[in-house]
């Protein structure tokens, strides 16, 4: 079923605030680095995707244009410091993640 992705601030951990959150039909892998979250899933069409976002302003994050199209379903993410590794049943997709 459908379900949310949904930032919350718990800086102060007795008043967690809800921020933006986006809704996706399935979610098989998320990371974050360097203030960027990477989420491997599909939205209401299960297109298979990897969406970015933008955490330097963590209760409003923006969503970031990633114009590579990937059509397998992405099991996995795996980030160093140029690369984005994307695990799928049959592959591995290695791709310069965004600003690199």
């Amino acid at each position: 079923g459908d379900g949310d992705i949904t930032v919350i601030d718990v800086s102060d951990s007795t008043n967690p605030v809800a921020g933006n959150s986006w809704k996706y039909s399935i979610v098989n892998a998320l990371e974050i680095k360097d203030n960027i979250l990477y989420v491997a899933g599909g939205r209401a069409n299960f297109e298979p995707r990897v969406q970015l976002y933008d955490l330097t302003d963590p209760l409003n994050p923006r969503q970031l244009e990633y114009p590579r199209n990937v059509h397998e379903t992405i099991f996995e993410i795996k980030l160093t410091d140029n690369f984005m590794y994307l695990l799928t049943q049959n592959s591995i997709i290695v791709c310069t993640r965004p600003g690199r």
